[in-house]
């Protein structure tokens, strides 16, 4: 039997969870061509890993906060409104604590897994984030060039 998580990481599992289902209920109300909203399965208490399922739901989130980052000073106020309102992590709170991970994976100099991997991805192929400079996107793009390139050599 798989060990179970830390109180902490499960209600951390929860957060992202709620956060990523209300998220698309709220997609759904401001845009009818968005697909209709099913809620979130669920992985870990189907039966599936927690791990596997946790680093699925951070990278949901990273997909959720690239979806939403051309979102107007309006449009990202009355998102939060709405996600507060239902209990669940704002917008801009998610973005702070997804976006603290880059500057950890930079000085660290390697990627770890394939949910950093996707976060530095999505970021430095951004070219229109004023935070990151060209040095820094170069640095970024070399990063994901060699995650990829070990993710190709068999084993």
């Amino acid at each position: 039997m798989a060990r179970q998580p830390s109180e902490a990481r499960a209600a951390e599992y929860d957060r992202l969870r709620h956060f990523c289902s209300e998220l698309l209920k709220y997609l759904k109300t401001i845009n009818s061509e968005f697909p209709p909203f099913n809620p979130l399965l669920d992985f870990w208490r189907a039966g599936h890993s927690f791990s596997e399922s946790f680093s699925g739901l951070r990278q949901a989130v990273g997909d959720f906060l690239e979806m939403t980052r051309d979102f107007t000073g309006q449009e990202l106020r009355e998102a939060d409104a709405y996600l507060t309102k239902q209990g669940a992590a704002s917008l801009t709170e998610m973005h702070r604590q997804i976006w603290q991970l880059i500057p950890k994976i930079l000085k660290r100099g390697k990627i770890r897994n394939d949910e950093e991997y996707y976060l530095l991805k999505e970021r430095a192929i951004s070219m229109d984030d004023p935070e990151m400079s060209d040095e820094t996107r170069r640095f970024a793009d070399r990063l994901v060039y060699e995650y990829e390139c070990k993710a190709r050599k068999p084993n």
